[in-house]
């Protein structure tokens, strides 16, 4: 028993005494002399370190982690330099690695408070598990990152504070939960506290602050027009209004015709065909499958590009195993290999597809470059049309297939069904104008009608900067001169696009200028070829005194600008 206690102490002592004489020999390699460790540790930092010195350190250094951690709190650009020399350079220190990039997250938090852009998860060091952050931890941060983020791109908005606070609520209430999560991740969470509660505290200051200055600007009535943009379904049903007549054509056409027609929906710019195209959907029912294409996308500025698109959303659409399809240089063959898709695709279907071609001039512009191929590409779908009841082409523009020659598309399409958008109606107009809750004048309302016509991206507009005058004003009553105020301020401006697209786009192409600048003199239209034009597109409207512009604000633009542009 007395050898066996003897030899276990000794054993012991022995074991002891070689882990001292170890450690002690380490620093005595690293420092020379142990008492220089201690000199060194009193200025040690991220870039001078025993850490950095000697890659064989494998055993922590008393307080050195804690002390490198709160430097790399104070300066974290530093900090995670350093957590990256140490993963490359000291594969030994993985721990230490994972303490320093904690410690430099959360000093990016606690130096830039509520700023979305640093509030970033931890990078991570696979083998420290004890070290690494639950994933309910990450994706709450990410989530308080994008409830941030939501929040700075409305904090311009002075017109939706209270939007604005509705954000930050959301935020902050998120950030509450994140602080207890943060209580229960252990090892680690000593480095975040701080951070977090700071970010409370501001976030409750900067909660106050935007309830006071909901309480001083809060507008008195929401913003809902949107000028100039293409209506939502999910968003716009209150603003997408009237077309009631060309609704029921368009359904009655597409529902009840024994072979699929050919449609053209023609209409001047910015009245509302595209969004009639996004809003088709609701209006046909689940009996149609319709495939969108823009073509005023630069992804589809060639036939290839086009049919090879058109395939891809077919394949989309009716979930079908995505092919490689290698378009043929041919534009007729390629057509007739997308032309047999398309009917076993409506062999296999009950709905009927609507091929809606947005913006279809751009597609007339490609042809242009081979009207003789062009030419058969049309003959192509025309017979293809008229031969099966499955398949709609809705051609969507601001053209006429009789302007459009070389290839000649009303020859081509002679058998297709033209609809016509135009401006509201004077009850749709009404409407629109009083969906916010601004008391409006008869003689106000008037108007706003005489001003616009009708037009919906003008008329949109107006409503847009008088909601904004309003709330700027804080009051709900508009006046005539409102209505003056906003059309000289914003509607006749030389960027307003919804009046240049007429002379920068219309009058040049079917070379108008002529007949504009006498309409505007108040002479007579000479060329006979330019009224017809401009009264076939509904520019102009014959009175008892002779031939007008149909839209006073267009005219008002024109008289301001004619010279200058």
């Amino acid at each position: 028993l007395a050898g066996g206690l003897a030899g276990g102490l000794a054993g012991g002592l022995a074991g002891g005494l070689a882990f001292i004489v170890f450690y002690y020999i380490t620093l005595f390699r690293l420092f020379q002399y142990p008492w220089h460790f201690f000199r060194s540790f009193i200025s040690t930092n991220l870039q001078q370190n025993p850490y950095i010195n000697d890659g064989a350190i494998w055993l922590p250094i008393w307080r050195l982690t804690a002390k490198l951690a709160n430097e790399a709190q104070n300066d974290p650009k530093t900090g995670l330099a350093f957590m990256n020399f140490l993963l490359e350079y000291r594969p030994l220190q993985k721990k230490l690695a994972m303490h320093i990039a904690h410690a430099a997250t959360a000093g990016n938090w606690q130096h830039y408070t509520l700023k979305s852009r640093f509030l970033k998860a931890p990078p991570i060091v696979q083998e420290t598990p004890q070290l690494m952050p639950s994933q309910t931890w990450l994706n709450q941060i990410e989530q308080l990152h994008n409830e941030l983020l939501a929040y700075e791109k409305q904090q311009d908005d002075q017109e939706n504070i209270s939007l604005q606070k509705q954000r930050f609520e959301q935020f902050y209430q998120q950030l509450q939960i994140f602080h207890d999560l943060t209580l229960r991740e252990k090892q680690w969470h000593q480095y975040y506290l701080p951070a977090i509660d700071k970010w409370l505290k501001v976030a409750k200051q900067r909660l106050e602050q935007l309830h006071e200055r909901q309480q001083l600007f809060e507008p008195i009535v929401h913003n809902i027009y949107r000028s100039g943009e293409i209506l939502d379904p999910d968003k716009d049903q209150d603003i997408f209004l009237g077309r009631q007549d060309l609704k029921s054509e368009l359904s009655h056409i597409i529902l009840t015709s024994r072979s699929m027609p050919m449609l053209l929906i023609c209409g001047q710019r910015r009245v509302g065909k595209s969004s009639l195209l996004h809003f088709l959907p609701q209006l046909l029912g689940s009996q149609f499958k319709i495939i969108r294409q823009d073509f005023q996308n630069s992804k589809l500025d060639s036939i290839s590009l086009w049919l090879k698109d058109l395939q891809q959303k077919l394949e989309r659409e009716f979930k079908l195993e995505a092919e490689n399809w290698q378009v043929p240089d041919l534009w007729i063959t390629a057509w007739t290999e997308i032309e047999a898709k398309l009917e076993t695709i409506s062999e296999q279907r009950e709905e009927k597809i609507i091929l809606a071609f947005d913006e279809y001039e751009n597609l007339h512009k490609i042809l242009k470059k081979s009207p003789e191929q062009g030419e058969r590409l049309l003959e192509a779908m025309r017979s293809f049309s008229q031969s099966q009841n499955q398949v709609v082409f809705l051609f969507v523009g601001a053209t006429q297939f009789v302007d459009l020659q070389t290839p000649n598309w009303d020859r081509c399409f002679i058998h297709a069904l033209p609809l016509k958008i135009d401006y509201l109606q004077p009850e749709d107009a009404e409407q629109l104008i009083r969906l916010v809750d601004l008391i409006y004048p008869a003689e106000v309302i008037e108007k706003m009608q005489t001003l616009t016509q009708g037009h919906p991206a003008l008329l949109q507009m107006l409503c847009n900067h008088i909601v904004r005058r309003a709330n700027q004003l804080h009051r709900k009553n508009i006046s005539l001169e409102d209505v003056d105020f906003v059309v000289k301020q914003h509607i006749i401006q030389r960027g307003t696009n919804a009046l240049t697209t007429f002379w920068t786009e219309f009058c040049q192409v079917h070379q108008c200028q002529p007949a504009i600048h006498e309409l505007l003199n108040n002479q007579a239209i000479s060329d006979r070829k330019s009224q017809l034009k401009l009264e076939d597109y509904g520019y102009i409207i014959e009175t008892e005194t002779g031939w007008k512009l149909r839209v006073p604000l267009l005219e008002m633009w024109l008289k301001r600008y004619y010279e200058g542009i």
